[in-house]
């Protein structure tokens, strides 16, 4: 399913609506996000609540405060509560004077000109890269609810396999056989897993964490931003096949018995 960016905008502004059709919309479908306008939301709900709902499910909002509309500036205030982070302005006004603290926002100008349009495009473009690059925002419930899943199902050793994935210096074939070892240094819990790296990591392939090309499994750039949050949760590797990630570590096969 595409990640959807929701457009709030002066429907009556001509300018508004080119600038929406021929770069807006065009650059966003470029990333591989679906846009969608409050216009083209068609439920039975109160057209508030839809707006409502679809700036809380966006992975981005692009707000065109042109004309100062005040039903713009009002969905302006919704986005700051929701999405603050994920909210970028655009105007063809000067904004020094809307009756808005809008200075933390991203906001990008644009004008009614074969450069005006480029220059548009090009800021566009970098900022949806910055946005979709944090992973951990964008796809935070979605994080959430898989670490919830993992720890309910007592399949932490998954999360040290993933970690290995980031960590190991030579890419694991899939049918590789493994010997993984780390810790929790939040709940003072400790995992030692020996199977193939493949086993029960397919689930991850759904996810989009991981990715087979060929015999070689790769962590995909959402997988390692996963990965960093499991870390700042206290997942930590201390060893996997012969390296030692941990100072000072003793792996539990070097152990005196």
């Amino acid at each position: 399913m595409k990640k959807i960016v929701f457009m709030v905008m002066p429907f009556e502004d001509k300018l508004a609506n080119e600038i929406y059709r021929f770069s807006t919309k065009p650059i966003c479908e470029s990333f591989d996000l679906e846009i969608k306008r409050a216009d083209e939301l068609f439920t039975t709900n109160p057209i508030l609540d839809d707006i409502i709902s679809a700036i809380e499910k966006s992975v981005i909002t692009i707000i065109d405060i042109s004309g100062d509309n005040p039903n713009v500036f009002y969905e302006l205030g919704i986005a700051h509560i929701l999405k603050q982070n994920q909210t970028i302005i655009i105007t063809h006004d000067e904004y020094d004077s809307v009756p808005l603290d809008i200075t933390h926002f991203r906001i990008i100008k644009y004008v009614d000109s074969i450069v005006g349009k480029k220059e548009y495009e090009d800021k566009l473009r970098k900022t949806i890269e910055l946005i979709i690059q944090d992973f951990n925002l964008i796809y935070k419930e979605e994080y959430r609810f898989a670490m919830e899943l993992i720890s309910s199902l007592d399949r932490e050793s998954d999360i040290y396999k993933l970690i290995a994935l980031s960590k190991l210096p030579i890419l694991p074939n899939r049918n590789d056989s493994y010997h993984i070892e780390g810790h929790n240094e939040k709940k003072d819990k400790q995992t030692e897993v020996g199977q193939q790296i493949e086993d029960n990591l397919h689930g991850y392939k759904e996810l989009d964490f991981i990715e087979f090309t060929g015999d070689k499994i790769l962590l995909t750039s959402k997988g390692k931003a996963f990965v960093e949050l499991a870390e700042e949760k206290g997942f930590i590797l201390d060893y996997a096949n012969g390296t030692i990630f941990t100072k000072g570590y003793i792996p539990s096969d070097k152990l005196e018995k």
